[in-house]
């Protein structure tokens, strides 16, 4: 803890095929469980994300993307909001994280187990 997420390639990330633009963590509302409900709208004002970063010049090549510790701010990029921590991971909940946009594809599902980020399953 905290979690560290890399790219594999840009089918698995993102509909965008070539460049990142923002990664996010989502926390999903427990009264909106449906993919499309979590995703609704433009992410800098989705009340479920509960971080999101992009790089300061806009979108990046994949395999220019650095590893992403949750929390830490990689040189180049920004976070939203501009200030403060994001909140700490809690226990058995689950997250999304990932490039989303509207493709279920872009993201990831983790859950924190015994103090650690496991994918679900």
């Amino acid at each position: 803890m905290p979690p560290k997420f890399k790219w594999d390639g840009p089918s698995r990330w993102s509909e965008n095929p070539r460049s990142l633009y923002e990664f996010v963590v989502i926390k999903p509302p427990p009264s909106k469980p449906n993919f499309e409900d979590i995703f609704a709208g433009d992410s800098r004002n989705n009340t479920n994300v509960i971080w999101r970063i992009e790089p300061v010049n806009g979108g990046i090549p994949f395999h220019d993307a650095p590893i992403i510790t949750y929390g830490e701010i990689p040189k180049g990029w920004q976070t939203h909001p501009q200030s403060g921590a994001p909140p700490a991971l809690i226990e058995g909940q689950s997250y999304y994280a990932g490039q989303p946009f509207t493709a279920q594809d872009a993201v990831l599902i983790f859950k924190v187990k015994s103090g650690k980020a496991t994918l679900n399953q």
